[in-house]
């Protein structure tokens, strides 16, 4: 209810041709107007954002700029609450001492708490992390309460329930590819990552590739 308002007031700033005004001209000025290292750094910033955020674009495309913020602020709000309520409902049950063994007391202290929660006497509850990768993976020994704990964490928001991420993936992907495509650039990750330190999607590809030998090796 609250994200898409959240995104038009964003646009409503971004998209704003005077206030872009405003800021332009003390970007187009800032090497005459002379101001220390992060004050430059700040106004290239802000610029920055403005211009990724549609400033420049005709009335026409910032309409449909407008159109598919919204649509991706709603459909990426849905998808994070689908995402922690199957993380909630799939934390992992154990019911006994062996199958739990190789965890922490502290570990094994929170289990138990989170089964009396929700009402599971003499059982622990394993709830699970919001990153793919389970701490508890790590020093659990019976190798069939891993298995049970990776597929847990592994296929939430896709499970075919009414938490199921498969067809709000798909959207998602679509209305971003259709922004990308408006801002100019060739894709969604193209679009993410120009404002960041890899600067192209390439550059990722690279450094992730260069990882390769010494994780090999270790």
């Amino acid at each position: 209810e609250v994200a898409p308002k959240l995104a038009q007031h964003q646009d409503a700033i971004f998209l704003d041709s005077a206030v872009y005004a405003r800021g332009k001209t003390l970007f187009d000025d800032r090497a005459a107007l002379g101001p220390d290292a992060e004050s430059t750094r700040l106004i290239e910033r802000y610029n920055q954002n403005f211009v990724r955020g549609g400033a420049t674009l005709g009335d026409a495309e910032k309409d449909q700029l407008r159109a598919l913020n919204e649509q991706l602020s709603t459909l990426q709000t849905r998808f994070s609450e689908h995402l922690l309520k199957d993380t909630n409902a799939s934390a992992l049950v154990v019911d006994s001492e062996a199958e739990r063994d190789g965890l922490s007391a502290g570990d094994i202290a929170a289990a138990a708490e989170t089964a009396k929660e929700r009402g599971l006497t003499g059982k622990w509850v394993i709830a699970l992390q919001l990153p793919t990768g389970q701490p508890a993976l790590t020093n659990l020994k019976n190798r069939s309460v891993r298995e049970r704990l990776f597929k847990a964490s592994s296929m939430r928001g896709n499970q075919g329930n009414a938490e199921d991420n498969n067809a709000l993936i798909i959207e998602i992907a679509k209305l971003r590819a259709q922004r990308a495509e408006l801002m100019g650039t060739a894709n969604h990750a193209a679009f993410t990552l120009e404002a960041q330190m890899a600067q192209t999607p390439q550059r990722v590809l690279d450094m992730l590739t260069g990882l390769v030998p010494a994780a090999r090796a270790r």
